[in-house]
């Protein structure tokens, strides 16, 4: 009994580094990707909103758009 709760830790060891890393995975790449376009020259808004959207409701990329829109 005892490799088989030996296996059965590694797997729940496993499964709960795979949850909890993962969303610190994607998080790091949005921000080097974000990064790579502000040194591309965008604008850190722009960039943002690229990647992004407008995740917390501010409507702020919507407001970026449209003046975009008018140049």
């Amino acid at each position: 009994m005892e490799g088989r709760e030996l296996v059965m830790g590694i797997v729940i060891a496993v499964l709960v580094a795979t949850v909890v890393l993962s969303p610190v995975a994607c998080t790091a790449h949005r921000h080097k990707v974000i990064a790579e376009l502000i040194e591309g020259g965008t604008s850190p808004l722009e960039a943002k909103c690229a990647i992004e959207g407008d995740s917390l409701g501010t409507n702020t990329c919507a407001a970026l758009a449209a003046t975009r829109m008018k140049e």
